[in-house]
């Protein structure tokens, strides 16, 4: 056979999301090992709420890159484990704040540890600063896709309606936990 026609090998985009679900199994298996039942994508919440106190819902929706419907899903299963809690803002019956529950301020050590280890693992014999230049370059990506003021959106062809780039969903993962 010839050349390849394209080397998805080679891309941003295919490395990006391969890598990001290599990194959510690992982080899920390392869960599963310590008895916590969590996803890549329910860890991010937390540390957004860990980090910032309660949040309202949108708010978690801006930062996170997803669709409405799937942040949905996914608050739904962690607030049936007990993690968070939802409650209606006074002001706006239609919107929700976040909250994190005892349960996930107790689990908080455990769910570091899992995460520590996984990314201990993911990024053995990567240097440090190989990993702060990869991060600089996914940032300025970032950047670079992001409307201006808004948060990063691409649309659907088939109903030209607002999608959030799924730009690694649980990257809070090597963004906030690199650093010891």
């Amino acid at each position: 056979m010839g050349s390849k026609f394209y080397n998805s090998d080679k891309c941003l985009g295919y490395m990006t999301i391969s890598v990001n679900r290599a990194i959510s199994a690992s982080l899920r298996k390392e869960m599963e090992s310590l008895g916590l039942d969590l996803t890549g994508e329910q860890w991010g919440v937390l540390v957004k709420l860990w980090n910032n106190g309660d949040l309202a819902q949108e708010e978690i929706l801006r930062q996170s890159c997803i669709e409405k419907s799937t942040l949905t899903r996914i608050l739904d299963r962690m607030e049936k484990k007990d993690l968070i809690s939802r409650r209606t803002k006074p002001e706006d019956s239609r919107r929700k704040i976040l909250s994190l529950t005892d349960k996930a301020e107790s689990r908080k050590q455990d769910i570091l540890k899992a995460v520590k280890k996984t990314l201990a693992r993911a990024l053995k014999g990567v240097e440090r600063q190989e990993v702060d230049i990869c991060l600089k370059v996914l940032e300025q990506v970032k950047k670079n896709l992001a409307e201006p003021g808004e948060s990063l959106k691409i649309s659907k062809a088939k109903k030209n309606r607002p999608l959030r780039l799924k730009f690694l969903s649980s990257g809070i993962v090597l963004e906030s936990l690199i650093i010891d």
